[in-house]
């Protein structure tokens, strides 16, 4: 770990687990899935999100393009604290700068090992970043520990959840280990066919598959927060999570 002098201010790169755990202890984290059904949040979440003292955000993917395209500024307007990857589109290599836009809000971002082959890393990225292991077969887990394990660890609870077949399961999962004492959920429709938040996305793919296990991996999640005291709470009356996870549509 070093220090590396930005227009922004000094920041390590790339952060180490002991970075993350507990770093946001005792505030609420808004986890801001890419389905429709976040948008009825977007004006609450707008309004909370700023309040650093208080909330940790947590976004992935696209989602600066989906924001960008109803208006909103994701770095100035959302300031995420955590921009969690775990896709092979969105490579190093050719989206460094709008990864490099998370200085302006101080954010770290979190991708998977084996999403991102870029070797000069360092060279390309001017923000914290950790680099996660969610079953890659290019490291060992004693290598680096799946960060399924570290939460099982983290929360001293009897299961840990699985692959991963959502990288909404993985924000969650950096929520819990960064000690967020309360965890809100919006937009987990798992539904490609209704779109994305800004009404304009589509994606060809389907969670048909995996759609019992993520839900399985959702409650293994909560069950996990829970053991620590820590509530996990699903917003969208829409939304799946409803049959695994307490459900209130009122984020506060």
């Amino acid at each position: 770990m070093h220090t590396l002098k930005t227009k922004y201010a000094e920041l390590k790169v790339p952060l180490s687990i002991n970075d993350i755990i507990d770093s946001h202890k005792g505030k609420t984290a808004i986890v801001i899935a890419n389905g429709p059904s976040t948008k009825s949040f977007l004006s609450k979440i707008k309004q909370l999100a700023t309040q650093k003292d208080k909330y940790c955000v947590f976004v992935c993917g696209t989602a600066d393009e989906l924001f960008a395209n109803i208006g909103i500024d994701m770095f100035k307007e959302i300031q995420p604290d955590f921009w969690i990857i775990a896709n092979s589109i969105q490579r190093v290599e050719n989206y460094y700068d709008k990864f490099n836009r998370l200085g302006e809000c101080n954010g770290t971002l979190a991708f998977a090992i084996g999403v991102d082959q870029s070797i000069n890393l360092e060279k390309l990225l001017n923000i914290n970043y950790f680099c996660y292991n969610r079953a890659s077969p290019l490291v060992s887990e004693e290598e680096v520990p799946l960060i399924q394990s570290y939460v099982q660890k983290y929360t001293k609870y009897s299961k840990a959840y699985g692959a991963g077949h959502t990288v909404a399961l993985h924000m969650v999962g950096f929520a819990i280990l960064s000690g967020c004492k309360k965890i809100f959920i919006s937009g987990v429709d798992l539904d490609y066919k209704t779109g994305y938040f800004d009404g304009k996305s589509k994606n060809p793919d389907s969670f048909a598959h995996w759609k019992d296990e993520i839900l399985m991996d959702f409650k293994v999640l909560s069950d996990s927060a829970k053991n620590i005291g820590v509530e996990v709470i699903n917003l969208p009356i829409t939304s799946p999570l409803t049959s695994v996870m307490k459900t209130f549509p009122e984020l506060s």
